[in-house]
């Protein structure tokens, strides 16, 4: 798991990049180990917990009172923006004299000093930051603040792949960073959806004082089908043959065979016949209260599958047919996508004709920004096109190509880190 995550996490870092990775004593070394194979080492930060009070102090042994940071980067020359702590007011050196410097410039060793406030939320009973959830190890809004003040610059990307309590978000979305967090457990939908919605109604919480946070913004979250939900809705066809086959050869055969080819219309392997309803493929997914059938979102997959930088979505209806339509960029080159039914329409020569003529005179000009159909002429229709054009389902629409076998190759693609 965590291996993974690093080596997707060096993918998608610029070259000025950094990662933060906080871990406790039980695997640290371990860790590190993992870290050297992907990533560039810059230093370890020990993090000072807090005080020491109640059965904690009373063990006999040491008394643990920090954890650790490991500081990594994409390349040996980093984004790396100096912070210094301010002096208190009245503040002296040793030499009774008042320093002229900026500050006290940060160390590797955090909540350290007299001069470094910087003690877990975890030992403060009343912190209004906390979520309520003790398997949670949240963190402080405040110590996620001080990497990314020091690792990005606003409107840059922070990514965190263990999500939990959503402090990192809340911490991003502050400070005007833009913000990706993944996380497979329940707490996503009791601790962190919640939290993050708070902070954009302004929460007064964190840092939300010393970064003047009154609000505002938005955010999208998707479920991405996990391989039990894969397993969950591959349906294996009750056939003469395939029963007798298996019987004779067994789990050999349900592996090599059945798996691959009898279960090739599950709606998790993608079930190119569902897509002539694309705003009705459903799928079983696991979940506390059972398997639910769930409506997926094929327009929003099919747009992360392309890499699409979404600029339009647009709904349109004719004859009570419902359109979906989608426009962006890749690589510099316009992108179209449009959704319809096509359920009734399939073989259809009169329906199909009337279907491209509200695609292309309709559909396309509304995206593109060339006015209505009435204003248009089939001249100025046909040289005004996307770059690229995808409709689903059988279409009559000139040079556009056929969503579904391009959605599967996307979708089954092997990873590249």
């Amino acid at each position: 798991m965590m291996a993974d995550r690093l080596l997707l996490a060096r993918s998608l870092m610029t070259l000025d990049g950094s990662l933060y990775a906080h871990i406790d004593y039980t695997e640290k070394e371990r860790l590190r180990l993992l870290l050297d194979e992907i990533l560039s080492y810059r230093t370890e930060i020990i993090w000072r917990i807090g005080w020491v009070s109640g059965y904690k102090a009373r063990a006999h042994k040491y008394i643990r009172n920090h954890d650790t940071i490991y500081y990594y980067s994409r390349s040996d020359q980093p984004l790396f923006n100096k912070h210094y702590i301010p002096y208190p007011e009245g503040y002296t050196r040793r030499d009774g004299e008042v320093p002229d410097a900026q500050g006290y410039p940060l160390e590797d060793t955090w909540n350290c000093s007299e001069l470094d406030s910087l003690n877990s939320i975890q030992i403060m009973s009343f912190s209004k930051e906390k979520v309520g959830c003790q398997e949670l190890t949240q963190k402080n809004e405040n110590l996620l603040a001080r990497m990314l003040r020091t690792s990005s610059n606003e409107g840059d990307v922070v990514v965190d792949f263990f999500g939990g309590s959503g402090t990192t978000a809340a911490a991003a979305q502050k400070m005007s960073r833009r913000w990706v967090c993944i996380e497979m457990a329940s707490y996503f939908w009791d601790y962190a959806l919640p939290r993050v919605k708070q902070v954009l109604f302004g929460d007064r919480y964190g840092i939300s004082s010393e970064c003047a946070w009154k609000g505002g913004g938005g955010f999208a979250y998707c479920c991405v089908e996990q391989y039990e939900d894969a397993l969950e809705n591959i349906t294996i066809p009750a056939t003469e043959t395939a029963q007798a086959a298996l019987e004779l050869y067994g789990d050999d055969y349900l592996l090599k065979y059945m798996l691959d080819l009898e279960t090739r219309g599950s709606a998790s392997l993608l079930n190119v016949e569902m897509f002539k309803d694309p705003f009705d493929y459903k799928l079983k997914l696991q979940g506390e209260n059972g398997r639910p059938e769930t409506t997926v979102d094929l327009i929003e997959t099919f747009n992360y599958l392309l890499g699409l930088d979404v600029r339009k979505l647009r709904q349109f209806e004719d004859n009570g047919r419902p359109y979906r339509a989608v426009l962006g960029d890749k690589k510099g080159k316009s992108v179209v996508v449009v959704w319809r039914s096509v359920k009734d329409i399939e073989g259809n020569k009169e329906a199909l004709m009337r279907d491209r003529d509200f695609v292309e005179k309709t559909v396309l000009p509304a995206l593109m920004g060339l006015g209505t159909q009435s204003e248009l002429s089939d001249n100025s229709v046909m040289s005004l096109r996307p770059d690229r054009l995808f409709v689903n389902g059988a279409s009559f629409v000139e040079g556009a190509e056929a969503i579904e076998p391009e959605f599967k190759r996307l979708m089954f693609a092997p990873l590249s880190y």
